[in-house]
């Protein structure tokens, strides 16, 4: 049943420096605390991801990609995944709720990924 999130601790591939200095920049600023009240101020900067597009919003070390599809047993379903990575890897959230809902989840969905916390070992240093 919809919404869910999904975390994966992926600690066999560390992403390069290179892939992240050739990915698209986020053009905006997504503040540490959100909430629905301040929805106005991230949510252009959310439309700005395309579906299927990722995005690394440097300022939070945090890679963004949204999918909009329409599946056989649930219908339309929204998502918005973070990718944060670290020194060994990458902690993934994937967050998926109807689409028709989406909106309602939205703030909840960038708060779990924006509240991840990495020890200091674990912090990505560009090698």
């Amino acid at each position: 049943e919809y919404p869910y999130i999904l975390i994966r601790v992926d600690d066999a591939y560390r992403i390069p420096k290179k892939q992240l200095d050739n990915m698209e920049r986020l053009k905006g600023y997504l503040a540490k605390e959100i909430t629905n009240e301040g929805r106005k101020n991230y949510f252009p900067i959310l439309s700005e991801i395309e579906p299927g597009k990722m995005v690394y919003d440097q300022q939070n070390n945090i890679i963004w990609m949204r999918r909009e599809e329409n599946l056989k047993k649930a219908g339309a379903i929204s998502s918005l995944f973070g990718i944060v990575p670290t020194q060994r890897g990458s902690i993934e959230v994937y967050c998926y709720s109807r689409t028709e809902n989406y909106q309602t989840y939205e703030s909840v969905f960038l708060s779990v990924v924006k509240s991840i916390s990495l020890e200091s070992g674990l912090v990505y240093r560009p090698e």
